[in-house]
C-alpha cells in the first residue's frame, strides 16, 4: 500500500509542476490569397464544455501551443494512472479492514 501511496504522490507532484495546458490538435492550413498564391496559417481545433471550437494561432505562438497540448495529453495520462492506483489502494484498504475483523 505504501508503494501505491508513493506513486500517487509522485503523480500529484508532476501535475503540480506542470505548465499551462490546452486541449486540441494543431494543424497547418492554407488559404488562397490575392492571385494564385496560398498563405499558410495555424489552426487549433478542440472541444470545451461539449462545444467544438477553433482558434487561429499566429506563427509566433505555435511552439507554445504545441507544448501546452503535450502537457494536456500528459495530464490525461497522469489522471488515468492516479485513478488506477487509487482503485488498487482502495481495494487493498478494504481487504485489510476486512481481515482485521
Amino acid at each position: 500500500m505504501k508503494q501505491l501511496e508513493n506513486r500517487i504522490e509522485r503523480i500529484k507532484s508532476e501535475i503540480a509542476a506542470m505548465g499551462n495546458i490546452r486541449p486540441g490538435s494543431l494543424s497547418k492550413q492554407w488559404r488562397k490569397s490575392k492571385g494564385e498564391q496560398y498563405a499558410e496559417y495555424w489552426q487549433l481545433s478542440y472541444t470545451l464544455k461539449g462545444r467544438g471550437r477553433t482558434d487561429y494561432v499566429p506563427p509566433s505562438g505555435v511552439k507554445r501551443v504545441k507544448a501546452e497540448i503535450k502537457n494536456y495529453k500528459r495530464l490525461k495520462e497522469l489522471i488515468d494512472l492516479w485513478i488506477e492506483f487509487s482503485v488498487e489502494l482502495s481495494k487493498a484498504n478494504i481487504k485489510e479492514e476486512s481481515t482485521r475483523r
